[in-house]
């Protein structure tokens, strides 16, 4: 599935999570839905270079001048090609059920091939997500997103297939709701500190909810709402989406700011990591 969101967003402090849940819970009318999701992220690999390139050091070693020009033109073509590399995310819906240590003992003791599988009905989806339009609209952010779901297979072995390498991985906690036609998610992002950044590729056996640490030690939770549209260059329907999303934000005013800074106006100067040294 191909479309466009339009995404407003912000950010609460810990101690006003409970207060914000039952005013989302209340602004849609039913009781929040639990969200756990395991997010895997994936770059594509970059062309390799020619073989034996290393060797040709020196003046004129094994330089064909008929071929210099052309070798120019391919080498701003890869140039042109990095520019436009993209990462792209696998998702992985969980329940807490899945991060119990005996139910994790239970999955890794019945996966005898040691991959990922989409065979036992484990949901999984391969999300891409563009960078947001410039300017957005309406005062909204807008990027363009695409989502495809694995009923079958090896979901990290088709993305190695497909030419991109591995990252990094993180969970997603929280809760989501929906209100008309606006997804609304509160959410934190959590992470397994002590082995992320030695993994080359993503984890047979889940962590326990206990490993799991947030990226953010403040605890703040991030609050997002979106709308999907299939095709946001049709004018009424744009118009439409974009007043849905006006009005909700009106709505929260006083409870969750969606009010998107202008970049222009933020403050581009180093802030001192410790202000306490610089005071003496």
């Amino acid at each position: 599935m191909s479309c466009y969101e339009l995404l407003l967003e912000d950010q609460i402090w810990q101690a006003r999570h409970e207060q914000v849940l039952k005013v989302l819970a209340g602004v849609a009318a039913h009781q929040p839905v639990p969200l756990l999701r395991r997010q895997i992220v994936y770059r594509p690999d970059r062309e390799p270079e020619e073989a034996l390139s290393h060797l040709k050091r020196g003046g004129s070693q094994a330089v064909d001048l008929k071929t210099v020009t052309k070798t120019a033109q391919q080498k701003q073509q890869q140039q042109a090609r990095a520019r436009d590399l993209y990462c792209t995310r696998l998702h992985q819906e969980l329940d807490k059920d899945d991060l119990d240590p005996a139910r994790r003992r239970h999955h890794h003791n019945g996966n005898h091939n040691n991959t990922l599988s989409a065979d036992d009905g484990t949901r999984w989806s391969w999300v891409f997500e563009e960078v947001p339009i410039a300017g957005g609209r309406d005062g909204l952010t807008v990027r363009k997103a695409s989502s495809t779901d694995f009923v079958a297979g090896d979901p990290h072995a088709y993305l190695i297939d497909n030419g991109y390498k591995f990252v990094t991985e993180y969970y997603v906690s929280g809760h989501r709701f929906m209100h008309g036609n606006i997804e609304l998610t509160l959410y934190r992002i959590l992470h397994e500190p002590d082995v992320r950044l030695s993994q080359t590729a993503p984890k047979i056996v889940l962590p326990s909810l206990d490993d799991l640490k947030l990226v953010d030690p403040s605890g703040a939770y991030l609050v997002e709402a979106k709308l999907r549209v299939e095709d946001i260059n049709i004018e009424p329907l744009a118009r439409q989406c974009c007043q849905e999303m006006n009005e909700f934000r009106e709505m929260m005013k006083g409870c969750v700011n969606f009010e998107a800074p202008d970049r222009l106006e933020l403050d581009y100067r180093l802030k001192p990591a410790d202000t306490q040294r610089v005071a003496r």
